[in-house]
C-alpha cells in the first residue's frame, strides 16, 4: 500500500500540481548530488549533437552567396534550400520520440550522427540543386531527433539541483556552433563549411562508445542490473543510490500499469497544461523570428548596409557569452525569470531592427550601427532564455508513459513553425523589412567583404588610400587554407602562454593549502617563470635562427609539457619552481617565435589581424584559466591545457617553415614553394619574392649579424621603440594583475570567483575587437587608446583603496575595484596586450631580428621577473600607491607611443625595414 500511494504522490504532483515534479524537496527522484566527472563527461559528449544542430542551423546564412554564385541558384530556390531543413525537422519530430523510447536515448546519437555526416557529404560534394535540398532534408531530421533526445537524456542522467546547468550545455553547444560556423563562414567557402561540419559528428561517434545508456531508460525496459550500475557510475562509487533507485523504479512501474503510452493518452484533461505550455513557447519561439534571423542573416547585414564580416563576427562573440551565462543563472534565477527577461530583450532587439529599417533612406552612419545593435541584443536575450530554456521545461514536465509521444508533438510543432517562418522570410524581407523595401537582395559588393566597415563610403572600388583595386591588386593577397591552418597552430603555443599566466592566480589557493606554502614561498612559485621567460627570451632569436621557426616550436613545447607534467605531479615546493622554471623557458621562445613566424608568412595586407590572433589566442587561454580555474582542481589545470600543447606538437609537421628564413638559408627551391603554397596555386608571387631578396642580400651585405650589430646607429630607432615598448608594457603592471589578480580582490573585499570570471569571459571579445581593428584602425591608434585606457582604469583602481583607507564610500570601493581592473583587461586586451609583440616582429631586419627580437624579449621577461616577485611587499607597502604608479607608467606609455611609435599598417615588411634604418650610402 505504502509502495503504491508513494507512487501515486509522484504521478500527482508530475501530472497535476506541478509540472516539475523533480523539484520537490522530499528527497524524491532526484537527490542533491555534485557533479562528477564521468556525469560531465557524459553530459558534455551528448550535447556535441546540439553543437553540430547550431552550426547546421546557422550554416545557410554565411553560405548563402557562394552556394547561389556557384551553382546558379534563384532566390526562391534558395528559399527552399533553407526551409528544407525544417522539413526534415518535421519527419525528425515524428519519429524523434517513439524512436528514442525503441532504440534508446544513445544509439538514437548514433543515428543523428549518420543523419548529420550524410547530410554534410552530400552539400559538400553535391552538382545540382536537389542533392544540396536532400542533404539539408537529412540535416533537418538529425536536428528534430537532437531537440528531443539530447535534452531529455541529459535529464535523466542528472540529479535535480544540477539538472537545470546541464541541460544548459544543449543551449550553450547550440549557441557556440552557430558562432563558429559565423567566423568560418568569413574566411572558409561554403563546401569546405561543410566538411567542417562533419568533424564533430565523427568525434561523438567515437565518444558514444564510452558513455551509459539512460539509467530511466533501462529501468523502463527492464534492464535492473545494468541500470543500477549506471547510476552508481553517475553519482560516484561512494555515493547512496539506494533511494533514488527504489523512487525511480516505483514511478516506471506505475507509470506503465497505468498507461499504454498511446499518443491520443497525451490528450487528456490531466495532461493540458503541459501541453499548452510546451507547444506555447515552440510556437512563440519560431514566431518570433528565430529561424529568420539566423537562416538569412546575411540578407539582413546586406539590407541593413552592415559589413557581414563585421556583423558575423560581432553575432559569435555575443552568443557565446550569452550562453555561457545563462548556464550560471538558469539554476540560480529560475526558468521564468530568465524567460521574462529573454522575451522582454528579443522584442526590444527587434523592435530596434526594425526602426533602423524605417530610417534607412536617410543614409547615416548611425542606422547600421543601430541594426546591428538590435541584432545583437536580439541574439544575446534570444541565448539568455528562450533559445536553451522551453526544451528544458519540455523534458521535465511530462511523465515517463507520455514523454516520447509528447516529446514528438512538441519537436513536431517547433519545425513546422520554423518552416513557415523560414520559407517565407525572404519574400517577408523583399516585400518589406519595415514597410519599405530599403535595398534589393543583390549579393554585396566585395568591399564589403575585404573591409571590416560597417559602412563604405564613396566609390567601392578606391581603399583606404585612395588606391583603386587595379592599383592595389599586386600587393595584396586572399587568405589561403594553409596559411589560416598555419596561423592557428602557431598560436595554440599562445593559448598554452595566456593559461600559464593565468595560472598562479587561480591556482594559488589549492597550492597553498595542499603544499602547505608560505607568501614568499608562492611568490617565487608565481615569478619564477619569468626566469625560465628570461633564459628562453636570450636564446630564442638564435635558436629560431639556427634551427628555424617550426623547429623551435617544437622545442618550446617540449619545454612546456614537461612543466606541466612536473607541476601536475609535484609532491613539493622544489618540483613545482622546476615546473614552472621549464614553462617559462616554454613560453620565453613562444613570445619571440610566435609572431615572427605569423609576420613572415602573412602578406601585408592581413598581417596585422593575423599577427594579433596570437593575442587572441593568449587572451583565451587566460580566460578559460580563469573561468574554470575556481572549480577545478589544480592538478587537473596542468593536465587540461597539455591537449593545445599535443596538438601544436602535431600540428607542425603539417605547416610550412617561414619563406624568409628559407632564404636567408638560400634554399631557393624551398623558399619559392612555400611562398607559392601560402599564397595560393594562382597568385602571382614574382614581386614579393623579389622584395624578399633584395631586402635579405641588402641586409646580409651590410652586417655579420653579430650581438654587437644592434648597436649601430642605423638600428637606434627601432631597438629604442621594441625596448621601450616591452619596459613599459610590463611596468603598467600587466604582470602583476594576470598574476596575483585574486589577491587584489581579497584586498578589495571584492568575490574573486566573480572577479576573475568576468575578466577571463571580457577578455574574449576585447581581444577579438583587436583582431579585427588592427589592420583598420592601425597600430599607434590602437596603442594610444589602450594606453589611455589602462591608465583611466588604473587610476580608479588607485581610488578606490585610497577611499578604502580613508574609510569613505567604503560600500562602493569594492565595486570601483573590480570596474577599474575589468576596464584595464579590457582596454589592454585590445592593444598594449598584442601589439608590441605585432611591432617588434616587424620593424626588425633579418639580419639582426634574432638578435634584437631575443634582447627585446629578455627585456619583457626581465621587466616582468621584476613586477611580479616585487608585487606582493608593494602592495602591502602601499596598494594606492601602487596603482597610481602603473597609472603613471601607461599614462608616459602614451606620449613614448605618440612621440615614437612608427605606423606599420599596409607596408610589407621589407618597406617598413628600409624605412626605420639607413644603409650605408655605397650599398644603395
Amino acid at each position: 500500500m505504502g509502495r503504491s500511494e508513494q507512487a501515486r504522490r509522484l504521478l500527482l504532483v508530475a501530472d497535476q500540481e506541478h509540472p516539475n515534479y523533480h523539484q520537490s524537496s522530499d528527497g524524491g527522484v532526484d537527490c542533491n548530488s555534485s557533479a562528477t566527472g564521468f556525469l560531465l563527461f557524459t553530459a558534455i559528449v551528448a550535447a556535441t549533437c546540439s553543437f553540430t544542430s547550431g552550426y547546421c542551423i546557422g550554416y545557410s546564412s554565411p553560405a548563402e552567396y557562394g552556394v547561389l554564385a556557384d551553382l546558379s541558384l534563384s532566390m526562391a530556390e534558395y528559399s527552399v534550400f533553407g526551409s528544407m531543413l525544417a522539413v526534415g525537422g518535421m519527419i525528425g519530430a515524428l519519429l524523434s520520440g517513439k524512436t528514442a523510447d525503441y532504440f534508446g536515448h544513445r544509439t538514437t546519437m548514433w543515428i543523428i550522427n549518420v543523419f548529420f555526416i550524410l547530410g554534410w557529404l552530400a552539400i559538400a560534394f553535391t552538382k545540382v540543386s536537389w542533392l544540396l535540398d536532400l542533404g539539408r532534408l537529412l540535416q533537418g531530421i538529425g536536428i528534430a531527433l537532437t531537440s528531443y533526445v539530447g535534452n531529455i537524456f541529459i535529464a535523466e542522467i542528472t540529479p535535480k539541483n544540477l539538472r537545470g546547468g546541464l541541460m544548459s550545455l544543449n543551449s550553450w553547444m547550440t549557441g557556440s556552433g552557430v558562432a563558429i560556423v559565423y567566423l568560418l563562414g568569413s574566411v572558409v567557402k561554403w563546401r569546405g563549411l561543410a566538411l567542417i561540419g562533419s568533424i564533430p559528428c565523427l568525434l561523438q561517434i567515437l565518444c558514444l562508445f564510452f558513455i551509459p545508456e539512460s539509467p530511466r531508460w533501462l529501468v523502463k525496459n527492464g534492464r535492473e542490473k545494468e541500470f543500477e550500475g549506471v547510476l552508481q557510475r553517475l553519482r560516484g562509487k561512494k555515493a547512496d543510490i539506494s533511494p533514488e533507485a527504489a523512487e525511480i523504479k516505483e514511478y516506471a512501474e506505475f507509470i506503465q500499469l497505468l498507461s499504454e503510452n498511446k499518443f491520443l493518452d497525451l490528450f487528456q484533461k490531466k495532461y493540458a497544461r503541459p501541453i499548452t505550455v510546451a507547444v506555447g513557447l515552440m510556437i512563440l519561439t519560431q514566431f518570433s523570428g528565430l529561424t529568420g534571423y539566423t537562416f538569412y542573416m546575411t540578407n539582413i547585414f546586406v539590407l541593413a548596409g552592415i559589413s557581414s564580416e563585421a556583423g558575423y563576427v560581432t553575432l559569435a562573440v555575443v552568443k557565446i557569452l550569452a550562453t555561457t551565462l545563462a548556464i550560471f543563472l538558469i539554476d540560480k534565477s529560475g526558468r521564468r525569470t530568465l524567460l521574462m527577461v529573454s522575451a522582454a530583450g528579443t522584442c526590444l532587439g527587434s523592435l530596434l531592427t526594425g526602426f533602423s529599417f524605417l530610417l534607412q533612406q536617410d543614409h547615416h552612419f548611425w542606422i547600421s550601427v543601430l541594426a546591428l545593435t538590435g541584432v545583437s541584443v536580439y541574439f544575446v536575450s534570444f541565448n539568455l532564455g528562450i533559445s536553451g530554456i522551453p526544451w528544458i521545461i519540455m523534458s521535465e514536465i511530462f511523465p515517463i508513459n507520455v514523454k516520447g509521444s509528447a516529446g514528438s508533438l512538441c519537436v513536431l510543432i517547433f519545425w513546422i513553425s520554423s518552416w513557415a517562418v523560414s520559407y517565407t522570410f525572404n519574400f517577408l524581407l523583399e516585400w518589406s523589412s519595415t514597410g519599405d523595401t530599403a535595398s534589393s537582395l543583390s549579393p554585396p559588393p566585395a568591399s564589403h567583404l575585404q573591409g571590416l566597415y560597417f559602412l563604405k563610403d564613396g566609390n567601392p572600388n578606391v581603399s583606404d588610400n585612395g588606391n583603386s583595386d587595379e592599383e592595389r591588386s599586386h600587393d595584396q593577397s586572399s587568405i589561403t587554407p594553409i596559411l589560416v591552418v598555419s596561423t592557428f597552430i602557431a598560436v595554440c603555443g599562445s593559448f598554452c602562454y595566456g593559461f600559464a599566466v593565468g595560472y598562479s592566480s587561480t591556482a594559488e589557493s589549492g597550492i597553498r593549502k595542499e603544499l602547505d606554502l608560505s607568501v614568499s614561498e608562492y611568490s617565487v612559485f608565481g615569478s619564477i617563470m619569468t626566469i625560465g621567460g628570461m633564459v628562453g627570451a636570450i636564446s630564442s632569436g638564435k635558436v629560431a635562427d639556427y634551427t628555424g621557426r617550426k623547429r623551435t616550436m617544437w622545442l618550446s613545447e617540449i619545454f612546456c609539457i614537461s612543466g606541466w607534467l612536473i607541476i601536475a605531479f609535484a609532491k613539493d615546493v622544489w618540483w613545482l619552481y622546476i615546473g614552472r622554471l621549464s614553462l617559462g623557458v616554454g613560453v620565453g621562445l613562444i613570445t619571440y617565435v610566435v609572431p615572427v613566424y605569423i609576420a613572415e608568412i602573412t602578406p601585408k595586407n592581413h598581417r596585422g589581424g593575423f599577427t594579433s590572433a596570437q593575442q587572441l589566442m593568449l587572451s583565451l587561454g587566460f580566460a578559460l584559466i580563469y573561468f574554470i580555474g575556481n572549480i577545478i582542481y589544480w592538478r587537473t589545470l596542468s593536465l587540461i591545457v597539455l591537449i593545445p600543447c599535443i596538438l601544436q606538437l602535431v600540428g607542425l609537421f603539417f605547416i610550412p617553415e617561414s619563406p624568409r628564413w628559407l632564404a636567408k638559408l638560400d634554399r631557393e627551391k624551398e623558399f619559392e614553394t612555400t611562398l607559392q603554397w601560402l599564397r595560393g596555386m594562382n597568385a602571382d608571387i614574382s614581386q614579393e619574392a623579389i622584395d624578399i631578396r633584395d631586402t635579405l642580400d641588402l641586409s646580409q651585405h651590410n652586417s655579420k649579424a653579430k650581438f654587437l650589430n644592434l648597436f649601430q646607429r642605423k638600428y637606434a630607432y627601432p631597438i629604442f621603440v621594441g625596448v621601450g615598448l616591452m619596459l613599459l608594457q610590463q611596468f603598467g603592471g600587466t604582470s602583476a594583475v594576470a598574476y596575483y589578480s585574486s589577491s587584489i580582490y581579497v584586498k578589495a573585499n571584492f568575490s574573486t570567483i566573480i572577479g576573475t570570471t568576468t575578466a577571463g569571459i571580457m577578455q574574449i571579445p576585447a581581444s577579438i575587437a583587436g583582431v579585427l581593428l588592427l589592420d583598420i584602425s592601425g597600430r599607434r591608434r590602437l596603442l594610444l587608446v589602450s594606453s589611455i585606457g589602462t591608465c583611466l582604469s588604473l587610476v580608479l583602481v588607485g581610488l578606490s583603496f585610497l577611499f578604502q583607507e580613508l574609510h569613505y564610500l567604503e560600500e562602493i570601493t569594492p565595486i570601483l575595484t573590480f570596474i577599474g581592473l575589468l576596464g584595464y583587461g579590457v582596454t589592454f586586451a585590445v592593444g598594449m596586450s598584442g601589439i608590441p609583440w605585432v611591432i617588434m616582429s616587424e620593424i626588425f631586419p633579418l639580419d639582426v631580428k634574432a638578435s634584437a627580437g631575443s634582447l627585446v624579449t629578455f627585456v619583457n621577461w626581465s621587466g616582468s621577473w621584476i613586477v611580479t616577485y616585487s608585487f606582493s611587499f608593494m602592495l602591502d607597502w602601499s596598494s594606492t600607491g601602487t596603482f597610481f604608479f602603473f597609472a603613471a607608467v601607461c599614462g608616459v606609455t602614451a606620449l613614448f607611443i605618440w612621440k615614437w611609435v612608427p605606423e606599420t599598417k599596409g607596408r610589407t615588411l621589407e618597406e617598413i625595414q628600409a624605412a626605420i634604418t639607413r644603409f650605408p650610402s655605397e650599398v644603395c
